[in-house]
């Protein structure tokens, strides 16, 4: 039980690393704007609200199933604790294939 509180939590705070990452850019303004910079802009601020509102439930399942010693709730918080995860490294692997495939120019 005690190490799949660890790794929820542990997953729990990547989660908050991603998410600091994404305000980061969204606050500095580096979304990569092209043409469309608001539509960009408007559509980093909205994902970062519902990354901020799923951290938001993760922490509070976790607490929750911590405080009544609940398995089922803490293998809840730990899959929900790794979708943003997945979904991070599935867009760090698309841009880097995007890269990879761009002609370099020069």
């Amino acid at each position: 039980m005690n190490r799949l509180q660890a790794t929820a939590w542990t997953l729990f705070a990547l989660d908050f690393v991603v998410l600091a990452m994404i305000v980061r850019e969204v606050l500095v303004g580096e979304v990569g704007c092209g043409e469309r910079c608001d539509a960009e802009q408007a559509l980093a601020t909205t994902a970062s609200l519902v990354a901020a509102a799923w951290l938001l439930m993760i922490g509070l399942i976790l607490i929750v199933s911590g405080r009544r010693a609940s398995r089922a709730g803490l293998w809840i918080a730990l899959v929900g604790a790794a979708l943003p995860l997945l979904w991070a490294w599935s867009m760090a692997v698309q841009a880097l294939t995007e890269w990879f495939q761009t002609p370099s120019q020069g």
